[in-house]
């Protein structure tokens, strides 16, 4: 890392800072108060008061995760799993209060009845499959940390043949919560 000894820096083009993930960021030694570096992990401009690392005023800090696949509405972002796989939070934000997000968990729903299933055996008669189970949270009240979360997502029952029911369909689940 360079040092510039200046009472005023005119910059008429672009200043370039040093650029850090979190990690190089967290092992360099001993940085000096007033350090300014552009860390490439949360996307912002830290300054290091003597003691942490703090995003610039104005900077957004949120939580950086990957996983499924992904879109987003205003601020939020969405991460969408149609297949098993990990939610994968790299870091977390320096104010609480953007650690906190909702889930939705949908179970594979049952199967639909066999050909004859229904009453009386009246052929044509099987119904179609129930959906799947369901949890949600509301009100962004689960706390994420750095970490994998392991996703599962479980598929449709099995239709049912001739005069058997269809069968349940698999739970699906993300980190400690299944359904």
């Amino acid at each position: 890392m360079s040092t510039l000894q200046a009472g005023t820096l005119n910059v008429t083009g672009a200043l370039n800072l040093p650029n850090y993930t979190t990690t190089q960021r967290d092992a360099l030694s001993s940085p000096a108060t007033g350090t300014i570096i552009f860390n490439t992990t949360d996307g912002v401009i830290e300054i290091y008061d003597g003691t942490e690392w703090t995003a610039t005023a104005g900077a957004a800090s949120y939580i950086v995760a990957t996983g499924g696949a992904t879109s987003t509405s205003g601020d939020y972002k969405i991460h969408t799993f149609n297949a098993g796989g990990s939610f994968n939070v790299a870091s977390v934000s320096s104010d609480a209060a953007n650690n906190k997000l909702d889930y939705m968990v949908v179970a594979g729903g049952g199967g639909g009845g066999g050909f004859a299933s229904g009453n009386f055996n009246n052929f044509g008669s099987g119904g179609g499959g129930g959906a799947g189970g369901i949890l949600k949270s509301a009100g962004f009240n689960f706390t994420a940390t750095a970490g994998t979360y392991p996703v599962g997502v479980g598929g449709g029952g099995s239709g049912g043949v001739g005069n058997n029911a269809g069968s349940d369909g698999g739970g699906s689940q993300f980190g400690p919560f299944s359904s």
